[in-house]
């Protein structure tokens, strides 16, 4: 080895100054000097851990480029042994000569722990060593190396005369095979085992000695880099991970932090998302019923459902049991408390029976009779002891005092008020009010879309009204007008100004509407009819009245409720796609409860999500602190690592996987964690009005997970970045900042 006039300088001190100088390839060298005089600095220079100097260093005569491939030919034993503490005394002394590319057989080193009297020691941690035994084995790892040059910075410094003594007598064996360079403050071991001694001064060598009867002159080949390996990476990773238990134990801490708040918002996200499913197989389970209800396609609101559906509903092997009425939105009131709402029909049979199990009281048997859910009868009573109370249904013109002769638990608020349940025969009766039907009035024979007035229908009784002109109907074909409704008909078709009283129409002032031409095409539900005027009535209400047509009418109506005890998924689908078959529209109670809770929960959810932003911002600066924190307390090994011949890159792809594998590990644990909270407590805990909200899906997971790991290894890559742009001495010196 030669060095040629090498020359260092920081922050303006000269530490070195024009050092030039050769080494045999054998032979134990001194440099020996006060404190400051700058060994150490000339040993970390031939080193190759400083390369902040001016001039050139020369192996077999050729200059060298200091990098890793370098350091893998210098064998260093530091005063500190640089050895790590989480691997064991056979993982260092093999982590060296793995760096290094060579491939060290177990014969090599039970050789060369055997010569130095540490065979007993190679299960050992490093951190229960003494002194004497670390620096044999920093020894022992320098030697498996099979490194041509070895240089010890103040091998005894931190040992007693005993050890100090066989340390030297080790390097003088050894230097018979190879070339030891030792930093040294002291003269008298220099004096009795150097072969030569150099002395520095303030920079400069001043002095030179050579001891004649130690020199040495052995042959020894060059050496040759044997192939490389990585074995030594898995080892130094797991022991790294073992080492850093509680560090990591505080950020898993921050991980499932942050995944109840992330995992909290997916649940109830995904919970409204998958509502409507979970509602209707929540009430299956607590009501035993689910609804379906299928409404005309047609455009026109109180469209009638086409009587031939109903029989294809009720073959269906899904469906239990299926019924069709119409239904209309009616008031009710009870002392002070008014409210308008819809209402379901239920008949008093086994099939309700045993799907209102839990009722106070009794279903209801005739149209007099009403059942309140609990909900309601708060809302009306303020108590849900409100059996054999009254109130009074209305819809338009009729009103209706009914009994309640049962309260039902309440499980859903569909609209915040609660649930009616009536009979079908109390539905109709509201039917037959107006019935919901329209006519179009046209001139002649038409399409139904042709007509000139539109008007409502009712039922003819001659209890109610009485013929002023004409006959009554006799049949469907044939209608009756109110007197108001031919002054429409007459103002309209026969373009006459001129209102005509009841005294006028009853002498015969309208009889042109009798002529024939006229008609009215009944557009009403699924029936399109032409219909003869026939008569004229003394009603002051504006509509037409017919006879039998209407009697058949409440044997269809334009909601079918279609009942299914099956809870799966594909058979919920299967309802939708039955109703779409028939040109119906299928809906549940479970889609206006899912619009309820999502519109009363949403605003929960956004300051959740704000909670969770700003957790995460917080745990975003946790694990960054962390990260800094651990890397801080690696700069020391990883400054080992680099001395011994690592490419930085190479480190940094280390550190980076083995921060890939915390964190995976971490959040592989703390999902663990959540799959258990998530999917066994909290889904079948967290109910809305007794509708279970929250739904954990394994997306979830998928998503947490990359996002936490990723979000890991950006802390981590930062760090390492920083690390990267360090000397190996600063990151050695790192041990004691």
């Amino acid at each position: 080895m030669k060095i040629t006039i090498i020359s260092k300088k920081n922050s303006g001190k000269t530490l070195l100054k024009n050092i030039s100088l050769e080494f045999e390839r054998t032979g134990l060298v001194f440099v020996v000097g006060k404190s400051g005089a700058g060994k150490t600095t000339l040993l970390n220079i031939i080193a190759g851990n400083d390369v902040n100097y001016d001039g050139s260093i020369y192996l077999d005569n050729r200059p060298q480029r200091i990098d890793a491939d370098y350091r893998k030919r210098i064998g260093l034993v530091n005063q500190d042994f640089n050895l790590i503490g989480a691997l064991t005394v056979r993982e260092n002394i093999f982590l060296g000569a793995q760096i290094a590319g060579k491939d060290a057989t177990s014969e090599e080193y039970d050789s060369i722990v055997s010569k130095l009297d540490i065979q007993h020691l190679s299960s050992r941690k490093i951190d229960y060593l003494s002194g004497g035994e670390k620096q044999r084995v920093a020894i022992a790892r320098a030697l498996l190396r099979g490194n041509q040059i070895i240089l010890a910075d103040e091998p005894t410094g931190n040992l007693d005369q005993s050890n100090a003594e066989a340390i030297y007598e080790c390097f003088r064996e050894l230097a018979s095979e190879r070339l030891i360079i030792v930093v040294s403050h002291d003269s008298d071991a220099a004096s009795k085992y150097a072969d030569r001694i150099l002395k520095i001064c303030d920079g400069e060598v001043v002095d030179e000695t050579i001891n004649h009867n130690m020199r040495r002159n052995v042959e020894i080949q060059s050496e040759k880099e044997d192939g490389k390996t990585q074995r030594w990476k898995t080892p130094y990773i797991i022991s790294g991970l073992r080492s850093r238990r509680k560090q990591m134990q505080g950020m898993a801490i921050a991980i499932l932090s942050a995944m109840l708040l992330l995992f909290g918002i997916l649940g109830l996200y995904s919970g409204i998302n998958h509502m409507r499913y979970r509602v209707d197989k929540d009430l299956l389970e607590n009501d035993k019923s689910a609804i379906t209800q299928l409404t005309s396609m047609d455009v026109q609101e109180h469209n009638a459902i086409d009587v031939d559906i109903l029989p294809v509903i009720k073959s269906d092997k899904t469906i239990e049991y299926a019924f069709s009425f119409f239904q209309t939105t009616i008031i009710l009131t009870s002392n002070d408390k008014r409210l308008s709402m819809e209402y379901e029909v239920i008949e008093d049979n086994d099939f309700y029976r045993k799907r209102f199990s839990n009722i106070k009281g009794r279903l209801p048997t005739s149209y007099s009779e009403v059942v309140l859910d609990e909900q309601l009868a708060m809302f009306l009573f303020g108590t849900t002891e409100c059996i054999d109370s009254q109130i009074e249904c209305r819809y338009l013109e009729k009103q209706y005092s009914v009994n309640i002769v049962g309260v039902k638990k309440s499980y859903n608020t569909s609209d915040g008020t609660g649930c009616l349940f009536i009979t079908s025969e109390l539905a109709n009766l509201f039917y037959q009010e107006e019935c919901h039907l329209f006519a179009n009035l046209s001139a002649g024979r038409g399409k139904p879309d042709s007509g000139i007035v539109s008007t409502g229908i009712g039922a003819y009784s001659p209890l109610d009204t009485a013929i002023i002109q004409g006959k009554s109907p006799q049949n469907d074909k044939e209608i009756i007008v109110s007197c108001d409704l031919v002054n429409i008909i007459l103002m309209n078709l026969l373009n006459k100004n001129k209102l005509f009283s009841e005294e006028e129409i009853a002498a015969g002032y309208a009889n042109e509407i009798f002529t024939g031409q006229y008609y009215l095409l009944l557009h009403t539900y699924d029936r399109v009819s032409e219909a003869k005027i026939v008569g004229i009535s003394d009603s002051r209400k504006s509509g037409i009245f017919y006879g039998s047509w209407y009697d058949e009418a409440p044997n269809h109506g334009n909601v079918i409720i279609a009942y299914s005890t099956l809870t799966d998924a594909e058979t919920i689908n299967h309802l939708d796609i039955l109703a779409e078959q028939n040109s119906c529209i299928a809906s549940r109670r479970s889609g206006l409860i899912v619009s309820i809770i999502s519109g009363q929960i949403s605003m929960f959810i956004a300051i959740l999500g704000i909670i969770a932003l700003l957790f995460t911002v917080i745990c975003i600066f946790t694990i960054k602190g962390f990260m800094k924190f651990s890397m801080s307390k690696r700069l020391y090994e990883i400054g080992v690592l680099l001395s011994l011949g690592n490419r930085k890159k190479d480190i940094m792809g280390l550190l980076l996987g083995e921060q890939g594998i915390m964190a995976v590990l971490i959040v592989s644990i703390s999902s663990i964690t959540w799959i258990i909270a998530g999917k066994i407590i909290l889904e079948k805990n967290i109910f809305y009005n007794g509708i279970s909200i929250f739904f954990v899906d394994w997306w979830h997971f998928v998503v947490v997970d990359v996002f936490l790991i990723l979000l890991i290894l950006l802390c981590s890559l930062g760090e390492i970045l920083k690390i990267s742009k360090m000397s190996i001495t600063d990151a050695i010196a790192s041990r004691y900042s």
